[in-house]
């Protein structure tokens, strides 16, 4: 596609991802190295918006805690989709910005944590639903 030919210009190498419903948290697994498998930045995203519910409260419309903490437990199932939260949740806790690079290339990409310091993880995101590597 143009976009993946545009990605040559940021000097970013396109990794696909299984879409098995963990491709956020593998796409993020894939930059952050060995250490880390799908799984442990799941629960690394689950435990951060645990310990930090009240930033969430800031920027969730109209957050109900009950509501939220259903979220958690959804979430720690493997296989379901994670999203902006997690993002962020992944972004603060990492200390790194991550890049949301949208397939359409009319769309902006999105930064979390842009301030932080450390080099950036950047996922590619297709269709509205998958997350890749990049």
């Amino acid at each position: 596609s143009e976009n993946k030919r545009n990605l040559a210009v940021y000097s970013l190498e396109y990794k696909s991802i299984r879409g098995d419903g963990n491709c956020l948290f593998s796409a993020v697994a894939e930059q952050i190295g060995i250490s880390h498998t799908p799984t442990s930045i799941r629960i690394i995203a689950i435990d951060y918006m645990r310990n930090h519910t009240a930033e969430f409260e800031e920027f969730i419309p109209n957050f109900n805690k009950q509501v939220f903490d259903q979220r958690l437990v959804n979430m720690s199932n493997d296989g379901v989709w994670g999203d902006m939260y997690e993002i962020y949740a992944l972004a603060e806790y990492f200390q790194r910005p991550i890049v949301i690079v949208h397939d359409d290339i009319k769309r902006n990409h999105i930064i979390f944590n842009q301030n932080a310091q450390e080099l950036p993880i950047f996922l590619y995101y297709t269709m509205g639903l998958h997350y890749d590597a990049l």
